[in-house]
């Protein structure tokens, strides 16, 4: 069986082009995603380096072999490149990866003009392939949400197992046959073709499957997030509440809800603008979350409202919590726009202990209980001293 190095090149040609042009469009019609054109450019770059080698024989040796070498060596390193800026790194951090094409080019030069032997050159190229594909690896693995399991799975298959047949070519080329003409180079050489294809073709799959993913944790989180505070909305809460609340029946834990409305807020809106009002229920909502425990949910339920998830906490502790945040937001001032803002909050509790949990119950008596603080002045604490 025999791979011809020639038409494996044109085909490898083919292959590179379409995923460089692929690459390119898909960069210039998403912006936000980094390291698009670097792609691009890398499968550009590796294109024009196998074409030069399906040149061999036709053209000079400098273009064929150094040129060619240097452009398919760079391809590779802008693909690691473009992996780390897409993980949002930037563009040249990695300067260390590039000072392989020095060597690389002097072996390349060196031992197919005043030394030839095609059989250094393969040792040489293989190497350099070898530490490039698994620096790409370690970046993939080490850089990745747990969400990118999958594709990140796939791509270091892809770059593992060229990385590893460089190895085996290292062999054939220091134990095996002499090599009079790369173009006749035995069939280990054209596996390797076969298996650098695999990745041109494999290597883009794998990152457009971490973009869709990143769009669909994107379109959940919009779902689920409230974007003024980056707290959860409306429907994120509920859908933590419901969490919660199976938790409790599974573990027969307390949990307690505090609803906190920000006191007088009208004002701010028609004083200062709907913006100013904007920046204050980001400040609430920040004070908020430096008042809670990690493990305590917090979402904006609705205008200058919102609601706090205490898990595993009773009636007397969620009371502290709230009393706690109470004194803290109506003893501090939050400075916005070089404007001091004093505010205050009414807080209304319900909590669940050694009770079956309702949460439309729950939510409805800390509503109400907040009512009745603002209709006792409002900057207090209402919740009933006996429930079950």
């Amino acid at each position: 069986m025999e791979l011809d190095i020639r038409t494996l090149s044109i085909i490898t040609v083919v292959f590179a082009a379409m995923s460089s042009l692929g690459m390119s469009a898909f960069g210039r019609d998403h912006s936000k995603y980094k390291g698009f054109r670097i792609f691009a450019g890398a499968f550009a770059s590796m294109a024009v380096g196998f074409f030069l080698i399906a040149l061999r024989d036709q053209t000079s040796q400098f273009y064929s072999i150094i040129v060619a070498n240097f452009l398919i060596l760079l391809g590779q390193i802008l693909l690691y490149e473009g992996i780390c800026v897409f993980r949002g790194g930037t563009f040249g951090i990695h300067v260390i990866s590039y000072l392989i094409l020095i060597p690389h080019t002097f072996f390349s030069w060196y031992f197919a003009f005043l030394e030839p032997s095609v059989n250094i050159r393969i040792v040489a190229i293989a190497i350099a392939f070898f530490v490039i594909r698994i620096a790409s690896i370690y970046e993939i693995r080490n850089h990745s949400p747990k969400e990118h399991k999958s594709p990140v799975r796939l791509g270091s298959f892809l770059f593992g197992i060229t990385a590893a047949y460089q190895l085996f070519r290292i062999i054939d080329a220091v134990y095996g046959d002499v090599i009079a003409n790369f173009m006749q180079a035995n069939i280990v050489h054209g596996i390797a073709y076969v298996l650098t294809q695999m990745l041109i073709v494999g290597f883009p799959f794998v990152i457009l499957w971490m973009v869709s993913i990143n769009l669909e944790m994107e379109l959940i989180n919009q779902a689920i997030f409230d974007p003024l505070t980056n707290v959860y909305n409306r429907r994120g809460i509920e859908n933590m509440i419901n969490r919660e609340l199976a938790n409790v029946i599974r573990n027969n834990e307390p949990i307690s809800l505090i609803f906190v409305d920000i006191d007088n807020f009208k004002r701010f809106n028609d004083e200062h603008g709907h913006s100013f009002g904007d920046r204050v229920l980001k400040e609430i909502a920040l004070v908020l979350q430096t008042q809670l425990r990690q493990h305590d949910v917090l979402g904006r339920y609705g205008g200058e409202e919102f609601l706090v998830v205490l898990p595993e906490t009773g009636r007397n502790n969620a009371a502290e919590v709230a009393e706690r945040i109470r004194k803290f937001v109506a003893e501090n001032v939050i400075i916005i726009d070089d404007k001091e803002v004093s505010l205050t909050a009414s807080f209304g509790l319900s909590a669940c202990e050694d009770c079956d949990p309702d949460w439309e119950r729950m939510l409805d008596e800390a509503d109400m209980l907040m009512y009745q603080a603002k209709e006792k002045g409002k900057n207090r604490v209402e919740y009933f001293l006996d429930q079950s």
